[in-house]
């Protein structure tokens, strides 16, 4: 797939030297907070980070709670950690079934063309109870909905990795079709934290969990 091809040349030729930033903002923060009281609560010794980056969060987790962490990525980082490359788009991954307590996404799933196989994938990997936590773009937040309903939705996400688009009803479907129950979506930003009244999808940051049937 040329279009591929360009993605994965633009990702390498932005992320490869420098990596990527730390995930140590407010929903990386809350991801860290979450993550940590099922470890101390004995429900996860395990954590697969797709999309992982310079693993800035799994490589805390594991100093941290000594729990196993794989990153998982098609570009060799600068800073990468437990990483194994493999394409997000090339089904199906190199995992057995039920193998990780922990599954993370943050901000990744803009950048697949096939975000839904994706979420399936997840839901195989992920143990009876084990639990994912997601950070997406909200292609329309209340800011974008005005050009929305003129079709400028390509406009208001110029990005080049930017390939699909989510709202808060698109994702609880995908989760929903692949098995997932108790989603659950959380206002993160910097804005939307201190204003909860306020639903999600208002804001331009998704974050949800959801949790794999037993």
């Amino acid at each position: 797939m040329e279009s591929k091809k360009k993605t994965k040349k633009m990702y390498e030729e932005t992320y490869g030297e420098f990596g990527t930033s730390k995930q140590d903002d407010l929903s990386g923060k809350k991801i860290f907070g979450m993550v940590g009281k099922l470890v101390e609560a004995d429900k996860c010794s395990s954590v697969i980070d797709f999309g992982s980056g310079s693993c800035s969060l799994i490589r805390r987790l594991h100093e941290k709670y000594k729990i196993k962490v794989t990153g998982v990525d098609f570009v060799k980082h600068k800073d990468s950690f437990n990483t194994i490359l493999h394409d997000l788009d090339d089904f199906p991954y190199p995992f057995e079934n039920n193998s990780y307590d922990v599954a993370l996404s943050i901000g990744v799933l803009h950048a697949m063309h096939f975000p839904k196989e994706f979420v399936k994938e997840c839901h195989r990997i992920l143990k009876p109870n084990g639990m994912f936590f997601l950070t997406v773009v909200n292609s329309i937040p209340v800011k974008s909905r005005p050009g929305y309903l003129f079709g400028k939705l390509y406009k208001v996400h110029s990005c080049p990795f930017h390939i699909s688009f989510f709202n808060k009803a698109t994702l609880e479907k995908y989760f929903k079709e692949a098995g997932f129950s108790d989603i659950k979506f959380y206002n993160v930003g910097r804005i939307s934290s201190r204003l909860k009244v306020l639903p999600p999808s208002w804001f331009s940051l998704l974050f949800l969990s959801a949790k794999k049937k037993a």
